[in-house]
């Protein structure tokens, strides 16, 4: 499956295209849907964790993350999407949502990155150390799918 998915990117000249990026199986992408829509059922918040990441779009990102980022922009319950691989770091919003790339500890022998987070009702808190940065993200409301017109 992942020779099929890198040769496919490869040939549509995808910058992503890397053999040290990977993908989510059908499974895995199954599993997660599940969940998202488990937690939009019971109105709760979903902060997701993944080692690759999908936004904004940059050549480390995951070889499915336009598939992710389409599932996880739907679901009322996504509240934020941590990662890491990209060893620069990375930021960004999508649909109001933020999209955090923790930078590498391992590029840089003489300073550390890393971060403490914490979550609270309205915000989540990135308290950064070394070439980390500090950041207060704020926790929207829940995505509210618009109503189906009717053309009646």
């Amino acid at each position: 499956m992942a020779k099929e998915r890198l040769s496919a990117l490869k040939a549509s000249g995808a910058k992503n295209a890397q053999t040290w990026n990977g993908s989510l199986g059908d499974e895995q992408l199954a599993w997660l849907s599940a969940q998202l829509a488990e937690a939009d059922v019971n109105g709760e918040q979903v902060i997701v964790f993944n080692h690759y990441p999908v936004f904004p779009p940059n050549r480390h990102n995951m070889w499915d993350s336009e598939r992710v980022l389409d599932m996880l922009s739907k679901s009322e319950s996504f509240t934020a999407y941590f990662c890491g691989h990209n060893h620069d770091g990375d930021f960004g919003l999508f649909a109001g949502r933020p999209f955090v790339t923790v930078k590498g500890m391992v590029d840089t022998p003489d300073q550390n990155a890393f971060s403490i987070v914490s979550i609270f009702e309205d915000r989540i808190e990135i308290e950064g150390f070394g070439r980390q940065q500090s950041r207060v993200l704020p926790i929207n409301e829940p995505m509210v799918r618009p109503a189906a017109v009717s053309s009646r």
